[in-house]
C-alpha cells in the first residue's frame, strides 16, 4: 500500500474528529477537496447521515447518524 489516502477517508476523518465538516473548510485542505457535496452522497450511500446548514457563503454538513458496525457472521 503507498499511502495514499482517499477524499472521502480524509473527509470522514474529519467527520469523525468533529462531527462536521463545511466546504470552506475541505477547499482550505491540501491538497484542496472541490466536490464536498458529491463525497457526502458517497458517505450517505454508505449508511452516513446528515443534515445540511448555510451559513453565510458556507455549507456546513453535520452528522446526524453515522453507519452501523457491520457484524461478522460466524456461520
Amino acid at each position: 500500500m503507498t499511502g495514499h489516502i482517499t477524499q472521502t477517508q480524509r473527509i470522514t476523518e474529519v467527520l469523525e474528529r468533529d462531527g462536521q465538516i463545511s466546504r470552506n473548510q475541505c477547499l482550505s485542505m491540501s491538497p484542496a477537496i472541490g466536490r464536498l457535496a458529491c463525497r457526502i452522497v458517497d458517505l450517505e450511500h454508505a449508511g452516513w447521515k446528515f443534515r445540511a446548514e448555510a451559513c453565510g457563503n458556507d455549507y456546513f454538513y453535520v452528522v446526524t447518524a453515522r453507519p452501523k458496525p457491520r457484524q461478522l457472521s460466524l456461520v
